[in-house]
């Protein structure tokens, strides 16, 4: 009676313990998944970082790896066909261009995301260096064109005007989600995704079929899901030529100082001889005011005429017409002027510069370009990489 009564009490006992050891078997899976989720995550983390970095050391370097295009800021193309060297050309000029991140011309190894996947790049018309669009600048006032969202639609950065559009993108594809079929590797180290949409939709969510539209939405998923799974890096301009690149002196005087250096000196003449005349002028009284006349670098071929040519458009210049000894111009420093150059410095977080209008590029100097004769025009004389935002006035 014992016996059985003892053997009744083991069946529910041993089934307790074999719940328990479900339960704790399935928490020890739970975490073991949770731990490996985790770690893949931070995998992609890591190469997208890297990715990133290396974009804009490229892009803050070109001007020593393209003597022929000494301006700062472009961007190779994307890898075409899985060699992990970024292809020549690209695309049309102004279109944005998407393809595999090309690591080797990095100089870096193969970078994968957590999945083993090949990173993803893609690069905006403005930024990328061939084709560059017919009279494209590159400057910081240069547009991107990504903006970069959660599948619910929450932008991952703030965009409230172009300028604040990224530039480039580096995308981590991640497993293939159902619906995506991708194409063997055959042994390469990448898949060669060539210029076929489908192939970048068996790994990008995103849609790139526009690439001329002005902002492009890129996809950025930050965990796993059944319809999105992209995970992606971006660099803006205002990360390009942030304040460490602007206070590098290859960057404040071998490029901003260049270009004041050979506006100042093709612009002055002798006192007895008139200052040479702006392009497409402006007349206010005694002043004339309109742009620099890049015909009067002697050698267009030069490194300082290309800057020039990009920097262009952050300029204004003024001229006194009466005689050629006449100084109708001031500023508040205190100088006499028979001309005056402008420079708008980088663009603040209220200023657009879309409009082409003078306030969205001088910030002390918008009422003195209206009445210049009778105004004073502030600013200062050099470039100061620590305050990037304020108005040079320079005397001539």
């Amino acid at each position: 009676m014992r016996a059985r009564r003892q053997r009744g009490l083991l069946l529910p006992a041993f089934a307790l313990l074999l719940m328990l050891g479900a339960i704790g078997l399935g928490v020890s899976l739970y975490h073991r998944a949770s731990s490996t989720q985790i770690q893949t995550r931070a995998e992609t983390a890591r190469s997208l970082a890297k990715a990133k970095a290396l974009l804009r050391r490229y892009a803050q370097s070109y001007q020593y790896t393209h003597t022929d295009n000494p301006a700062p800021g472009y961007m190779l193309c994307p890898d075409q066909d899985g060699d992990g060297s970024a292809e020549l050309s690209c695309d049309d000029a102004g279109g944005l261009s998407v393809g595999l991140f090309p690591y080797r011309t990095m100089g870096a190894p193969p970078l994968r995301d957590g999945s083993g996947e090949c990173l993803w790049y893609a690069v905006s018309g403005a930024y990328k260096n061939s084709p560059t669009p017919a009279g494209g600048r590159m400057n910081w006032d240069a547009l991107g064109q990504f903006s970069v969202q959660t599948p619910d639609g929450r932008l991952t950065f703030p965009i409230n005007r172009p300028l604040d559009r990224a530039v480039a993108v580096v995308i981590a594809a991640g497993p293939a989600l159902p619906g995506q079929t991708r194409p063997a590797r055959n042994g390469a180290p990448c898949i060669s995704p060539g210029a076929s949409s489908s192939v970048v939709a068996a790994y990008l969510e995103s849609d790139f079929s526009t690439p001329d539209a002005a902002q492009v939405t890129v996809l950025d998923a930050r965990a796993s899901d059944t319809s999105f799974n992209d995970q992606t890096a971006w660099l803006t301009p205002a990360e390009l030529f942030d304040g460490a690149f602007l206070r590098r002196n290859d960057f404040a005087t071998g490029v901003i100082g260049t270009i004041l250096n050979v506006s100042v000196l093709n612009l002055s003449a002798p006192p007895t001889t008139m200052l040479p005349p702006p392009d497409d002028p402006v007349q206010i009284g005694n002043v004339e005011i309109g742009a620099i006349p890049l015909t009067l670098v002697p050698n267009p071929a030069s490194r300082e005429a290309k800057l020039l040519k990009h920097w262009h458009s952050q300029f204004v210049y003024l001229r006194c017409i009466e005689s050629a000894s006449s100084t109708c111009l001031r500023t508040v420093r205190g100088d006499v002027c028979r001309g005056m150059l402008l420079f708008s410095g980088q663009a603040s977080t209220a200023q657009d510069r879309t409009s082409g209008l003078a306030g969205e590029f001088f910030e002390s100097n918008t009422q003195a370009l209206t009445d210049p004769e009778d105004q004073m025009f502030a600013g200062n004389a050099a470039f100061d990489p620590a305050r990037p935002y304020e108005d040079l006035a320079i005397c001539l």
